[in-house]
C-alpha cells in the first residue's frame, strides 16, 4: 500500500537539515531575517562537546528515540555515545533497546563500533579523505549561503542572555534541491539515498524550525521542531489508492493523520571532555561489517554540532 518504515526513515534523515516549532514574540519579517543571516554567518566550529538528540513519534507504535554523543573533532575525529529506543506497541510490554558506540579517525578513514543487542561489537571502516572530512566538520561557506536560500521567512524567538531563538520557515520548493547539493559536496555518489528521501522532500511544503544561537559565543546551542505536518504530508503522499482498496486507503490515511513527530538537539562546546579512547577490548572484540548495516545507529558529529 505504501512504503511507511521507508517513507518515515526517509523523513527522519531530511529533518536532521530542518527543524521546526512555533514563534514566541513576534518581530519585523525583514530585520529578523537579516539579523538570522548574519548571526547563521558568523556561526564557528565546534571542536568539542556534548551534542544530544530526542525524537518521538507517536503512532499505531509509539516510539522515543535520544542519543548522546560526545566528540572531538580536531586534531582527529574521536566521539564516544549511547542510544536508547523505547518503543511501545498496545497490549505488549514496552520494549527498550540501549546500546552504545565509539567512533574513531585513523589514517582517512572512520572507524565506528557499534554494540549489538547481545552485548558483543561490530566495526565499520568507511572511507573519510581530508577534504570530505574538512566538509563534515567545518563551516562550509557556500553549503550555509545555500541553506540561508531556502529561508522564506524568520521571527524571534524567545531571548535568554546571549541566547536568541528564531522562528524560520523553509521554502517547500527549495528543500530538494538544498539537499541533492550537500549531499553532492560529500563527493560520494548518493543516488540511492537521493532517490529514497525525494518523495519526502517534494511533498512536505514549507515548515518551520526553531534554532537557539548563543549571540556571544557564535554557536548553535539548541534546535527543536513539531514535524507533525511536513511527515503526514510527505507520508499521505506515498499512499498508492491503485494498490488497496477504498477502506484499506482511509484505514492508512486515519493513522497517517492520528500521527506525530518531534525532535530536538541540544548542543554544548565543551573544555573537558571523558575518554574518548576505544577500550582495547571492544577493538580486539569487534567484528568487521559494512557501514550499510549501521545506519541509523550512530551519529557522526557534523555541522549539526556547529551550525
Amino acid at each position: 500500500m505504501f512504503k511507511g518504515k521507508k517513507i518515515l526513515m526517509a523523513a527522519g534523515m531530511a529533518m536532521a537539515f530542518f527543524l521546526g516549532s512555533a514563534a514566541v514574540q513576534a518581530a519585523p519579517t525583514d530585520a529578523a531575517k537579516e539579523q538570522f543571516r548574519q548571526e547563521t554567518l558568523a556561526l564557528v566550529d565546534c571542536e568539542k562537546g556534548k551534542l544530544a538528540m530526542e525524537a518521538d513519534l507517536k503512532s499505531m507504535v509509539n516510539c522515543h528515540y535520544e542519543s548522546e554523543l560526545y566528540f572531538s573533532a580536531k586534531p582527529d575525529i574521536a566521539g564516544k555515545g549511547k542510544v536508547k529506543m523505547t518503543i511501545a506497541v498496545p497490549e505488549q510490554p514496552v520494549s527498550t533497546i540501549a546500546s552504545e558506540y565509539y567512533l574513531q579517525e585513523n589514517d582517512e578513514q572512520l572507524v565506528v563500533y557499534f554494540q549489538k543487542p547481545d552485548n558483543g561489537w561490530v566495526k565499520s571502516t568507511m572511507a573519510m579523505p581530508a577534504e570530505q572530512k574538512k566538509l563534515y566538520m567545518e563551516s562550509n561557506k557556500e553549503l550555509v549561503q545555500a541553506s540561508l536560500e531556502t529561508v522564506k521567512a524568520v521571527e524571534l524567538g524567545q531571548a535568554n542572555g546571549d541566547r536568541q531563538s528564531y522562528i524560520v520557515t523553509v521554502d517547500g520548493d527549495k528543500i530538494m534541491p538544498y539537499f541533492a547539493k550537500a549531499m553532492n559536496m560529500t563527493g560520494q555518489k548518493q543516488d540511492e539515498m537521493l532517490a529514497m528521501i525525494k518523495p519526502v522532500l517534494e511533498n512536505m511544503g514549507d515548515f518551520t524550525y526553531t534554532v537557539e544561537i548563543d549571540r556571544a559565543k557564535h554557536m548553535v546551542t539548541g534546535m527543536q521542531a513539531d514535524l507533525t505536518q511536513p511527515m503526514r504530508k510527505a507520508v499521505l503522499s506515498a499512499i498508492d489508492p491503485s494498490k488497496c482498496t477504498p477502506e484499506q486507503v482511509q484505514q492508512a490515511k486515519d493513522i497517517v493523520n492520528a500521527s506525530t513527530l518531534t525532535i530536538s538537539l541540544k548542543t554544548v562546546a565543551l573544555d573537558k571532555l571523558p575518554n574518548l579512547k576505544v577500550p582495547k577490548k571492544v577493538a580486539c572484540e569487534a567484528k568487521e561489517v559494512k557501514a550499510e548495516l549501521l545506519k541509523g545507529g550512530a551519529a557522526v558529529p557534523g555541522n549539526a554540532a556547529s551550525n
